[in-house]
């Protein structure tokens, strides 16, 4: 007898057929309200020592066809260790074997975030002198979109911002968020007011898609990087409310974290009217071998879209050329691959744990950058 379960934080599944271990098929779920269909995370209860072979039949009708092109599965016994496992993929199906140690395996897209750990990572931090959390609002389903306020806000000093996961599937955004955040509060407890700017973050864009298990969109089938041009109050207050922070506030220096699904190096898109993107990439790709400048939106081959809809995808601003717009800041756009990093050797694991390393990679490089150009 085994059991597969998604009902639970960010879970997201379809059984097709579960009758036993070595026959389990499944299908991606689609986002609630949208046609996106990318990320899936569940559990498969089975008996100590029985081997899980796991097929995903609608691989291939995913939003972005090319994702598993090298791609592995990760896996956990304890949703807190995750590593990767061999898969294949057959241009149909997503197939994997795993044999687990324990009897419940957890599997899933990317490592996941949940909001019970962001919510105990966000306690820490709030707890420091030179940080503050305020809710900037509450989401259609009660959670609250956050930003947490690093130095002791300067109106005389340069605004950083930092949002992470708009998109909820792409929860290296917020690891490598947590790993940046870490090291900012480190600079911030050393340097007390000697200091070159106020960094704001949020954390998490998009609590609810995270909580119920999307990818791309919020509970209501909003993809909240298509919204930034006019975002509704109703629909996507999300961005709403950190747009009119953003107003508030002021904005000089921009990062978006973010995930891509079928390039397989991370890299930044910038915007800015100089070269201080340019410089920027330039001075993270010398200190940090995860990072590469060769390959990106406009020198890698084009993404290939099996079914994309206008809340899934959609032609409206994004957040980026919004901030280089209205704030003329250096906008930078920071993708992080899902899949293993093909600049690093094979032996060296792209995981969660990379991504904090990485977003701490990120942070000296920002500290660096904005101490010699405040």
């Amino acid at each position: 007898m085994i059991r597969i379960n998604s009902d639970f934080e960010g879970g997201a599944i379809e059984v097709v057929e579960a009758s036993n271990a070595s026959n389990i098929k499944l299908n991606i779920a689609k986002d609630n309200q949208s046609c996106t269909r990318q990320w899936f995370y569940f559990s498969v209860e089975s008996p100590l020592g029985e081997t899980h072979n796991i097929q995903i039949l609608n691989a291939n009708k995913v939003t972005f066809s090319s994702a598993w092109e090298g791609y592995q599965v990760f896996a956990s016994q304890d949703n807190d260790n995750w590593s990767r496992v061999d898969t294949s993929f057959d241009g149909n199906s997503l197939s994997f074997n795993n044999q687990p140690g324990s009897d419940i395996t957890y599997y899933a897209y990317f490592v996941p975030y949940t909001l019970t750990r962001q919510q105990s990572f966000i306690e820490v931090m709030s707890k420091h002198s030179f940080a503050d959390v305020e809710t900037l609002t509450k989401t259609p389903l009660g959670n609250s979109v956050e930003l947490l306020t690093l130095g002791n806000y300067d109106v005389t000093k340069k605004n950083v911002w930092v949002i992470a996961r708009q998109h909820p599937g792409e929860t290296m955004a917020q690891w490598i968020a947590q790993g940046l955040i870490s090291v900012l509060c480190e600079y911030y407890k050393l340097s007390g007011s000697e200091n070159s700017f106020n960094v704001f973050v949020v954390f998490n864009m998009n609590p609810d898609g995270s909580m119920i298990g999307n990818h791309r969109t919020n509970a209501l089938g909003q993809n909240l990087n298509r919204c930034w041009a006019s975002p509704s109050i109703e629909q996507c207050p999300e961005v709403y409310y950190v747009q009119r922070a953003m107003n508030d506030y002021g904005v000089d220096f921009f990062i978006d974290i973010h995930g891509d699904e079928e390039i397989p190096f991370n890299f930044i898109m910038g915007k800015s009217d100089d070269d201080s993107a340019s410089k920027f990439k330039s001075l993270l790709a010398k200190s940090e071998p995860r990072f590469q400048l060769e390959y990106d939106y406009d020198s890698y081959k084009s993404a290939e879209q099996t079914s994309c809809c206008s809340s899934g995808c959609g032609n409206g601003q994004t957040a980026t050329n919004y901030v280089a717009t209205a704030f003329g800041a250096t906008s930078l756009l920071l993708e992080a691959s899902f899949k293993a990093l093909q600049n690093r050797p094979e032996s060296e694991t792209w995981d969660h744990l990379g991504c904090a390393e990485f977003g701490k990679s990120i942070a000296h490089t920002l500290v660096a950058f904005m101490d010699k150009n405040a």
